[in-house]
């Protein structure tokens, strides 16, 4: 009896970019992960994660004032564009570039959107109408 050998959908890192902008009004690093399917070229899914700040109390290390020290640690806590086009499920584009791009353009539309709820002014040029209920 053959043994089956079980199915792997494997996804190879293609693509890393660093983006710096700002987020409810404060300054966010965000890091975006482009796989491409082994087996499917052409078929991609990414990750997007944002740089967060945690304080962290090392044990037998007391402090003066408030009895713990503190140390800062950079964490990167998985974070998706809200309503975005493009998640973590596979999604098809013409290269690694173009993928690249398409999570960039859901977090200008995302910034542009939110900054404008923000402003309360007019919408910026090529901004999507607001979703209706």
């Amino acid at each position: 009896m053959p043994s089956l050998r079980p199915q792997l959908a494997v996804f190879r890192l293609v693509e890393v970019a660093e983006v710096e902008t700002i987020l409810d009004g404060e300054p966010a690093d965000i890091r975006v992960e482009v796989f491409e399917d082994v087996e499917n070229p052409g078929q991609y899914r990414c990750r997007t994660w944002r740089h967060l700040e945690y304080g962290v109390h090392p044990p037998g290390m007391p402090d003066d004032e408030n009895g713990m020290a503190t140390t800062w640690e950079t964490i990167l806590v998985p974070w998706q564009v809200p309503g975005g086009f493009v998640t973590d499920e596979p999604f098809f584009a013409s290269s690694k570039e173009a993928a690249l791009d398409a999570v960039l353009d859901d977090l200008r539309v995302y910034l542009a959107v939110t900054r404008h709820a923000e402003d309360e002014g007019d919408p910026p040029a090529g901004t999507p109408p607001a979703a209706s209920a």
